[in-house]
């Protein structure tokens, strides 16, 4: 946010801007780095392919100008992306959204799959949708997943004992799913039609408070398992370069 309000008190500068983030500097250094390539790795790159993340905080009518329903997807059309992934986007956001498809956008449906009573996903009543350019990109696999099941597949050192009991995004007390699905992560696998080439894109909101230690003054567990998830993901990741490098 460009003001301070809420739990958006750290002022941090990006690209020469100050803004507001619930994370302090280090938080976000330590965020980022899990998918920072190494110095020499991935310089080469055969096209220009730009990007948008953007947490829509629901639909509010008396949210922050950006996220008002009348201004994020005029937003997004003025950014023009060629791929966008969306955070808690909801079915009230569906006619909203409806115009990027007008406007040559694809929709990729997100973590909806789970959802038993609208046949989406769950991740509580949040999509994280992904579109992208039908004119430049055509799409080659998508898929979503969950955290809890990367904590299946990958162990991570130092994180064994996190608690992954406290990520009850997903459940909503039975309402929208017949198990604790927890945090999801959706991507999609889009080939350049002008050049060939592959890229994964990954779309995620991770966990954030409301854990256990919320009443604690730095929830210190809350920040771990947003440390965690974010390693889980990035093991993940380097497994799918192998298939789309």
């Amino acid at each position: 946010k460009t003001e301070m309000g809420g739990d958006y008190v750290n002022a941090i500068t990006i690209a020469g801007v100050t803004v507001y983030s619930p994370y302090d500097a280090d938080e976000m250094k330590t965020l980022t780095s899990f998918f920072n390539q190494p110095d020499g790795e991935g310089t080469e790159q055969n096209s220009t392919i730009s990007v948008l993340t953007y947490n829509l905080e629901y639909k509010r009518d008396d949210a922050w100008e950006g996220r008002n329903p009348a201004n994020a997807v005029q937003i997004i059309l003025d950014v023009n992306p060629d791929v966008v992934g969306l955070q808690e986007d909801t079915e009230d956001w569906n006619d909203y959204l409806a115009v990027l498809e007008n406007k040559g956008y694809a929709n990729i449906a997100g973590n909806r799959k789970y959802n038993k009573w609208t046949n989406k996903f769950g991740n509580g009543w949040a999509f994280n949708d992904i579109y992208y350019k039908t004119e430049k990109f055509e799409l080659v696999k998508s898929g979503c997943g969950s955290f809890k099941d990367l904590a299946e597949d990958y162990v991570i050192e130092g994180y064994e004992e996190t608690d992954m009991s406290i990520d009850s995004q997903g459940d909503a007390e039975g309402w929208f799913s017949d198990e604790d699905i927890g945090r999801t992560y959706s991507y999609v696998v889009l080939k350049d039609k002008a050049t060939g080439e592959v890229i994964l894109f990954v779309n995620t909101h991770l966990h954030y408070g409301d854990g256990t230690s919320s009443t604690d003054e730095k929830c210190a567990d809350d920040h771990v398992l947003r440390e965690y998830q974010s390693r889980l993901l990035a093991a993940w990741m380097a497994d799918m370069a192998d298939e789309y490098p």
